[in-house]
């Protein structure tokens, strides 16, 4: 019998970017750090990490807390961490928290007071002499240690110390003078500063946006000469002097080029000295210094470490916009600038949000920079699962482009390119094929057949065919492109390489196992050469390879394959990139496949967890996870529930999608099986009857999905007791499968075997 569980394989095709992309790094020494860290723990051995001040953590620092917090059975780790309430102020921080705490991964204690005795052993540190009556009092004045350390570094105390031989007397002190809150105690170190220092910290905080805001000395430096240059001497001199001896501002841990304010409350000490004029003299330097500088830098997003430093200042310009509103073109793009850093981190939501305002409006609905970014805008949107709201704004922007740049143009091409793939991502491959007709036979009038561009849109051709279930076409294609490509590129070409690739799915696709192993088991050496191990290419043909190994019989070297590929890419990539989850559905999909349904449904439970927060419920990936588990569900036994499952699951994704969108078929087939599996055989038989109708108008009466609901209706009319008028079905369908499928395929070869268990019960075989 067929059962329709989607297995996912990786993508094979990129969405295309139109314009320059600023690269936002991730940081893959934090991730290698938490790795070593971890790997010294054993399970007999748990390991135990302690981290002070986790309020002033980076992005950079999460992603290192992430890795390091992961639960490894082989690994266990205990973090334990301090963190201030002015964490609040801190994005990263904020983020992180509020994640963790939803995942169920965190527990937060607050501290109490040190103990009397505890501050008078504090104070001692300081004061070493001083006798038990007066320690006894001061430790009543200041039962916080912040502040009670602070109290004994003033300078004031510090020579109270020395005149009294290391001690504190206190009828020597008027203790109702002494500062008291932490505020006040702060106060007291201001006043210490010289007036170079307090004046260059004052304008730096007039400069930033925020308290946790971090800065590099030259460009704060230079906005505040441009607004008040004849009051500040020796800015660096202070900037320095600030840093140290005073303390007052640190280097940044995650950069060391930058630094920032210590602790929030001295930045709010730093700003109260500033007056209302030069505050808002601060403010209008920064914003158009800011925007010089994006201007003058836009032509240079090329070069790696300009575009380093235009998105530096494009955050901190989009820092002041959210407070005091975005009031120019070039603030505007400022805010895309930094949505496009989200995007290249895979979040694609967040991007989405990021621009949601009159960005598009300020810079210019029509103009050429603005159409570049309306194109990223779309692609963010389908990336985020939003495909039918990608498709509608791409195919305006196609409709602006071909006015403004005109038809011809590549960046109008570009988009044309980018509807054909929404529509297959979208799951109707069919209304992409014509626009990729058009555009492989325009590349090939401009460019000729054997050229690069022309190649790559032939391969996005084919993978609209196979998509639409034209396998077999699919096949042939492929294999003439990696020929074309391995003669004018060469076989190490990366272009060579992803021919092979292609050709390596489709042939497994076809059901080819064993040809598509020897394929992509061919293909592998190559790639390692050329692209290096670490390559997202050389991780995509891992994952095919594991796959068909699988399909071809061998499930438990599949799930060990996919095991070491999801190990790698913990270790690089980290656990919410898109691959590394990709990995961990084939992970939990394999795990059930070798028998064990209860690790899968566990699995796919984590998955969809993760999905849910770095996704949203309604991305394709999450309700594909969602189909998965409710499967694993079943065959762990509660049929009862993984009926309910598929029946919430048909509803939701009916609401989203539609009733026909190819997810929503597959769920619905999902709900069919169980259905049936659950004791209600003309139940099921009723719903595929249905299903197979829908599928055959929408996809096309020869597309698999089709043909495997014929099937299951086949499969169904006999468990209800119509077993002639099954085999009648199953007869006529296996000719059909056999055609346009090939004898090999796995619907075919399901097909078969239903039709010889049925005939069997016919000749009163079982």
């Amino acid at each position: 019998m067929l059962s329709k569980h989607r297995f996912e394989k990786a993508a094979l095709e990129n969405a295309t970017l139109l314009g320059g992309e600023v690269a936002a790094e991730l940081n893959d020494e934090a991730r290698a750090l938490a790795a070593a860290l971890t790997d010294l723990a054993h399970a007999h051995v748990p390991g135990v990490l302690v981290i002070e001040d986790l309020h002033l953590m980076s992005p950079s620092f999460a992603e290192f807390l992430d890795a390091a917090s992961q639960r490894r059975g082989a690994h266990p780790v205990l973090v334990i961490g301090t963190a201030w309430p002015e964490g609040e102020n801190n994005a990263p921080y904020t983020k992180w928290r509020s994640r963790t705490e939803l995942q169920g991964n965190v527990e937060i204690w607050d501290m109490p007071d040190l103990e009397p005795k505890d501050l008078q052993t504090l104070l001692r540190r300081y004061a070493p002499d001083t006798s038990d009556h007066d320690a006894a009092q001061i430790a009543a004045r200041y039962p916080n240690p912040l502040t009670m350390e602070l109290f004994c570094t003033l300078n004031e105390t510090q020579e109270r110390i020395s005149a009294s031989a290391g001690r504190l007397i206190v009828s020597e002190l008027d203790m109702s003078r002494l500062p008291f809150t932490l505020q006040a105690l702060y106060e007291a170190r201001w006043s210490e500063m010289s007036r170079d220092v307090q004046d260059a910290l004052a304008l730096a905080s007039g400069a930033i946006p925020n308290s946790m805001f971090s800065w590099r000395r030259e460009p704060i430096t230079a906005i505040i000469s441009r607004a008040v240059a004849p009051k500040v001497l020796g800015l660096h001199v202070a900037m320095a002097a600030a840093q140290d001896p005073y303390h007052w501002t640190t280097e940044e841990q995650a950069s060391p080029s930058k630094e920032r304010f210590v602790e929030p409350i001295l930045y709010e000490i730093a700003t109260s000295h500033l007056t209302q004029g030069v505050r808002e003299k601060m403010l209008h330097s920064t914003r158009s210094w800011l925007g010089e500088q994006m201007d003058a830098l836009r032509d240079d997003d090329q070069n790696r470490d300009q575009s380093g430093v235009r998105l530096e200042f494009a955050e901190w310009l989009t820092a002041f916009t959210r407070i005091h509103g975005t009031k120019s073109a070039t603030e505007a793009e400022a805010v895309f600038v930094t949505a496009q850093a989200l995007a290249d981190a895979h979040q694609f939501r967040a991007a989405v949000a990021r621009v949601e305002g009159p960005y598009l409006a300020l810079m210019g609905f029509h103009e050429e920079g603005t159409l570049i970014w309306r194109n990223q805008r779309a692609l963010w949107l389908g990336l985020s699962g939003q495909l039918d709201n990608a498709i509608a704004e791409f195919e305006a922007l196609l409709r602006d482009c071909e006015g403004v740049l005109g038809t011809d143009d590549s960046r109008t091409r570009t988009v044309r390119l980018n509807i054909a793939a929404s529509f297959v991502q979208a799951g109707r491959p069919e209304e992409a094929i014509e626009p990729l007709i058009s555009l492989v036979e325009g590349s090939t009038a401009r460019w000729g057949a054997s050229h690069p561009e022309t190649l790559a849109l032939r391969r996005d051709l084919t993978l609209a065919w196979g998509e639409s279930g034209q396998v077999e076409r699919a096949v042939g294609e492929a294999k003439e492109i990696a020929q074309k490509c391995q003669e004018s590129l060469g076989p190490l070409d990366p272009a060579t390489l992803q021919a092979q690739s292609d050709l390596g799915r489709w042939v497994g696709e076809a059901g080819h196992y064993n040809r598509a192993i020897a394929i992509l088991e061919g293909l592998l050496p190559l790639q390692i050469e050329a692209l290096g191990a670490e390559d997202p290419s050389t991780f995509i043909t891992r994952s095919n390879l594991a796959f068909w190994i699988g399909e071809s019989g061998d499930p438990e070297r599949c799930l060990r394959l996919f095991q070491e590929l999801l190990e790698d890419q913990l270790r690089l990539f980290g656990p919410e990139h898109p691959e590394t989850l990709g990995t961990r559905n084939n992970v939990a999909s394999w795990t059930g496949r070798v028998g064990d349904a209860s690790g899968a449904v566990l699995q796919f439970g984590e998955l969809l967890e993760a999905q849910f927060g770095l996704l949203g419920a309604t991305h394709p990936d999450t309700l594909a996870t969602r189909n998965n588990l409710g499967y694993w569900i079943g065959k762990s036994g509660d049929t009862t529930g993984t009926v309910q499952h598929f029946e919430d699951l048909v509803a939701d994704l009916t609401v989203a999608l539609g009733d026909t969108h190819p997810q929503t078929l597959t769920a619905r087939m999902n709900l069919g099986y169980w259905i049936g599996d659950s004791g209600d055989p003309r139940g099921a038989a009723k719903l595929f009857k249905t299903l197979a109708s829908d599928c055959a108008k929408v996809m096309g009466p020869q597309h698999p999905v089709t043909l495997g609901a014929r099937a299951n209706l086949a499969w169904w009319i006999a468990q209800s007791g119509q077993l002639r008028n099954a085999v009648r079905q199953l007869v006529k369908l296996v000719a059909e499968c056999d055609s346009i499928l090939g004898s090999g395929h796995s619907t075919t070869l399901a097909c078969r075997q239903n039709l010889d268990i049925l005939r069997s019960r016919m000749s009163g075989g079982g």
